[in-house]
């Protein structure tokens, strides 16, 4: 597992936010309209404070990682919109056939079963869809944040340890040259430093 970092951040808190979104995820499962209403608004309260919380005391990051927060909101919205998707096909599927089971043709039974195991598909492959599209704009958020975690952790240090000055200028060309990684090049020659310090010692 990597280093932490504590992310400096500047949200605008609001009640409209993920956990808002998590929160009607977790009521849906005990009632559907009322369970999500409310877990929607004990979400969004806490989400709130936490942006509160991170403007004031930073956010803490630590490397990307598949499983984040934004597969669970992707897998629910992608659960959500399949589940109309299905029983339009559902419907769609069984009223055709069961149309001309009424003008005498024996297909009722097939219409339904055929009805389900498409609309248990979609239903399946949107949940599916939706956690991986989540997953992975989740992954790349969490990227940049590392990142920038990395970079200013690097400028705090330089102004403890070296001079205000020559953090500021850092902090400039960090923020203006975007064609370098600058966290690790400057990890990198800490390590260098630090293998070079060894040999002398020796």
């Amino acid at each position: 597992m990597g280093q932490e970092y504590t992310l400096k951040t500047n949200h605008n808190p609001s009640y409209v936010n993920k956990d808002m979104v998590i929160g009607a995820m977790i009521g849906s499962f005990f009632t559907p309209i009322a369970g999500t209403a409310i877990g929607a608004a004990i979400g969004s309260y806490i989400g709130k404070k936490n942006q509160e919380r991170e403007n004031a005391e930073g956010k803490r990051v630590s490397e990307p990682s598949m499983w984040n927060r934004d597969t669970l909101i992707g897998g629910f919205v992608g659960n959500v919109v399949g589940g109309i998707v299905a029983a339009i096909s559902f419907a769609a599927i069984t009223g055709v056939t069961l149309s001309a089971a009424a003008a005498g043709a024996p297909v009722a039974a097939t219409a339904l079963t055929i009805g389900t195991v498409v609309a248990a598909g979609v239903a399946i492959g949107s949940t599916v869809a939706g956690a991986y599209v989540g997953s992975k704009a989740g992954e790349s958020r969490q990227a940049r944040e590392y990142e920038t975690a990395r970079q200013q952790n690097v400028v705090q240090e330089l102004e403890k340890n070296v001079s205000p000055e020559v953090a500021k200028a850092v902090e400039y060309a960090m923020a203006n040259d975007k064609s370098k990684n600058w966290g690790k090049e400057i990890s990198d020659e800490r390590e260098k430093a630090a293998a070079q310090g060894q040999e002398i010692k020796r």
